[in-house]
């Protein structure tokens, strides 16, 4: 008959010894606190813990360390936890014996060693060979030796059982909701928010759908040329998806595009010409845009015109919920009768009039008309997203919507209270507002003639402004501050170029990468570049290669204009940059100056 082992209580503090065949007692740690204990698996948290050592010295578990038996298996393991990687100590074992409040196991020597940024290795060969012998280890002993260590490179290999990351993530997780009161100690308040954070053991943001983060980013109203401000969104959250992405966090971004609006009318009228001539001109000039931008992210983007039935479907629904309005100029929302309207933005009030609510669909008799239940007109401008955002997501909470600050109120509130009129739960939980762009603080405006267009900046001084600025945050544009990034931008080509030439060119996706990547997901876009600005530093004071491909690799992440121009010029660029070092080891310096000016002209040295 099989005999069950005892097993330790959750919730309370135990010992630990290790033994050799022998039956030496060599080390014995005390005071481990018990997370979890079942037949398949033992967890154990060990901080502060004094450690027993006969063969060497005594010390105390300064970092905080997780260890876990696993009943049925011939080994244990020990994980420190380090936010930028765990170290993993795997000890070839006997199972345990739990008795006098102490998990013992007999130790046979072999162990394995398992660091965040280089392959794990197997140690104390040597010890294992000589107590073999010594201590008479059975054959059936060093089989199961050999039999064990074999399971677990098999499982390193394929990243599974205690390698996998979930594994010991969910640890972790159990750890920090279960027993926070361990970690409030001051000395571990950074550490765990910066574990969880690079672990994502806690998100920032709570995301509902844990298979697909649902995303939607309002569009530009296309009557005009694009300018700079309509970019900042979009690029912004191109950046958030792009880093989900390369994270394997699959995502479903809607973008839309509005081509119809009161606006295009005007311009329509003010050009002699049609909306639909307007609204496609400057329509593509905005795709125009996202491809140059390299904004690749979006997984579907839509227009107005191409998807009435979906707005008309909704507006069904709106009108269902017995929340609307008719009178002689379209159907309304009645915002009365939608029990959160305007909390959110502190705007909400004890009663509200026929000007608070807004046309959900409107007649006109100006430009083209559309067809809603006999009523000639268009859709309203808060319900097309609102519809979209219904359809598309199939009627769920999305996790993300975004858009420029200037929305937040009436637009993306408008949105809301017709979602909650039809769900009766908020749109999103998480709105993501990019700030104003001024110019030499003044607001961009043709009245006072300082428009940037979108296709008069330089995309990658943009790139590198949207990075290094707070998201909600308004962005100054003035003269010295593109200047400045102007100055990073040569820096950083001339990094990308001694890639090129180191044949350093190669991404690489280490622990490094992740972690500066991650920053992205949670919004820190300016620690995303003062983290490459600290590599660069690192690579130009040790010339590490390694540290060169992690820049390399973050650059092609942000997706500067100026990769391609290098690349689709690199063989004249390498020729040229091998013919001015010939020239420089010959002293022939009038010609390697002509070179030299070559190469400056290009910024890549």
């Amino acid at each position: 008959m099989k005999i069950t082992p005892k097993l330790p209580k959750p919730n309370t503090y135990i010992d630990i010894q290790a033994y050799k065949y022998d039956g030496t007692l060599y080390r014995q740690w005390n005071k481990a606190l018990v997370l979890n204990s079942d037949s398949k698996l033992i967890t154990l948290f060990l901080y502060k813990s004094k450690v027993v050592s006969l063969s060497d010295r005594n010390y105390v578990v300064s970092e905080p360390q997780v260890m876990v038996f696993f009943p049925e298996k011939n080994y244990n393991a020990f994980f420190t936890l380090r936010p930028d990687g765990n170290f993993l100590y795997i000890n070839i074992a006997s199972s345990y014996l739990f008795e006098d409040n102490t998990m013992k196991y007999i130790d046979y020597d072999l162990d394995i060693k398992d660091y965040p940024d280089r392959d794990f290795e197997i140690v104390d060969t040597k010890e294992f060979q000589t107590n073999r012998i010594k201590l008479k280890y059975p054959d059936e002993l060093s089989k199961m030796i050999i039999h064990s260590i074999e399971e677990l490179t098999d499982q390193k290999q394929k990243r599974s059982g205690i390698f996998k990351p979930e594994f010991i993530n969910s640890i972790v997780e159990d750890l920090v909701k279960r027993y926070l009161l361990i970690f409030k100690e001051k000395r571990l308040k950074d550490f765990v928010k910066k574990y969880t954070r690079n672990n994502n053991i806690e998100p920032v943001h709570k995301i509902r759908n844990k298979n697909s983060v649902k995303i939607y980013v309002c569009g530009p109203t296309v009557y005009d040329k694009p300018h700079i401000g309509n970019m900042r969104p979009i690029l912004t959250m191109h950046y958030f998806v792009k880093a989900l992405n390369l994270l394997k966090k699959p995502t479903y971004f809607v973008h839309n595009i509005t081509d119809i609006d009161d606006k295009i009318i005007a311009k329509a009228i003010e050009q002699k010409t049609t909306e639909d001539k307007v609204s496609e001109k400057y329509s593509k000039e905005y795709i125009s845009l996202l491809k140059k931008y390299q904004i690749n992210t979006i997984s579907k983007l839509v227009y107005v015109t191409k998807n009435l039935p979906k707005i008309n479907s909704y507006i069904h629904k709106l009108i269902k919920s017995g929340k609307t309005l008719e009178n002689e100029r379209g159907i309304i929302l009645d915002v009365n009768k939608v029990t959160n309207y305007a909390k959110r933005v502190n705007r909400n009030k004890p009663k509200y009039t026929n000007e608070d609510n807004f046309y959900i669909w409107k007649k006109t008799d100006e430009g083209k008309q559309y067809n809603f239940n006999g009523i000639d007109g268009r859709p309203g401008w808060h319900t097309e997203c609102a519809a979209f955002i219904n359809d598309f997501f199939g009627g769920q909470k999305i996790d993300y919507h975004g858009g420029g600050v200037d929305l937040n109120f009436p637009h993306h509130e408008n949105e809301n209270a017709q979602h909650y009129a039809i769900h009766n739960e908020n749109i999103t939980d998480n709105w993501i507002h990019t700030g104003q762009i001024f110019w030499n603080n003044e607001k961009m405006s043709k009245s006072l003639g300082n428009v940037i267009n979108a296709d008069e900046f330089n995309e990658d001084i943009f790139r590198l402004i949207i990075l290094s600025s707070n998201i909600s945050s308004p962005i100054n544009l003035t003269t010295v501050l593109i200047n400045q990034q102007e100055t990073i931008l040569n820096k950083y080509k001339k990094i990308y170029f001694q890639a090129l030439l180191t044949n350093s060119s190669c991404n690489l996706l280490d622990e490094n990468v992740i972690d500066t990547v991650k920053l992205i997901t949670e919004f820190q876009y300016g620690k995303f570049l003062t983290s490459i600005e600290k590599m660069i530093k690192a690579f130009n004071k040790y010339n590490d290669l390694i540290v060169l491909q992690r820049i390399y690799t973050l650059m092609n992440f942000i997706q500067f204009s100026f990769i391609k121009e290098i690349n689709d010029n690199k063989d004249l660029l390498f020729k040229t940059y091998v013919q001015w070092q010939n020239y420089l080891k010959t002293d022939n310096f009038i010609e390697a100056d002509k070179l030299r000016d070559v190469l400056m002209k290009w910024n890549v040295i």
